[in-house]
């Protein structure tokens, strides 16, 4: 084997197993944040999230087959050909990572962008206690209707107003009235 077949066969193989190393690396720190990041999210970032992990678990998976069939054709002959690199096995496995790793990267982006805007999962509805009195709040002269709960509901520390509060001209500051 020559010494330029030698460098193109270490290439491939140190490249494959860079894919596989970073691959690995952000699928662990995926699952060991998982926890802290997924809580907040809705379903469909949570499906991105899982799809980021089958992509890139799948990539290490097709990086150790390309390891596998490199060593098959180097194995196969007596001679090394220069073209091992290229046969179709390697080519198809070698293409298969890096797709499945740009597409696990991605779907880890996307995730992640969701994390960052602060997308949550829309509140559940809880059943309210039978209200004890009804609130207008005026803001900027619009009446607004709210419900507050009983008063042994609220808690203490809530600052809820008693009596109305005056309307102040020079603060634009919400009058609420409750009746």
């Amino acid at each position: 084997m020559d010494e330029q077949a030698k460098a193109s066969l270490t290439t491939a193989s140190e490249s494959v197993k860079q894919f596989v190393t970073l691959a690995s690396a952000i699928l662990g720190f995926e699952v060991t944040f998982a926890k802290d990041f997924l809580a907040h999210l809705t379903i469909v970032p949570r499906l991105i999230a899982g799809l980021s992990w089958v992509c890139l678990l799948l990539s290490v998976v097709a990086g150790v087959f390309v390891l596998l069939a490199l060593t098959g054709n180097l194995a196969s002959r007596h001679t090394f050909e220069r073209d091992t690199v290229y046969k179709p096995n390697v080519r198809f496995f070698s293409g298969l990572q890096i797709g499945l790793f740009i597409a696990g990267l991605f779907c880890t982006l996307v995730a992640g962008a969701f994390t960052a805007s602060g997308v949550s999962p829309p509140a559940t509805a809880t059943k309210s206690a039978p209200c004890a009195c009804d609130v207008t709040v005026h803001v900027e002269s619009q009446p607004i209707q709210i419900t507050l709960p009983p008063a042994s509901a609220v808690p203490a520390s809530c600052p809820v107003p008693r009596k109305p509060l005056p309307h102040r001209k020079k603060h634009p500051h919400p009058v609420i009235e409750c009746r």
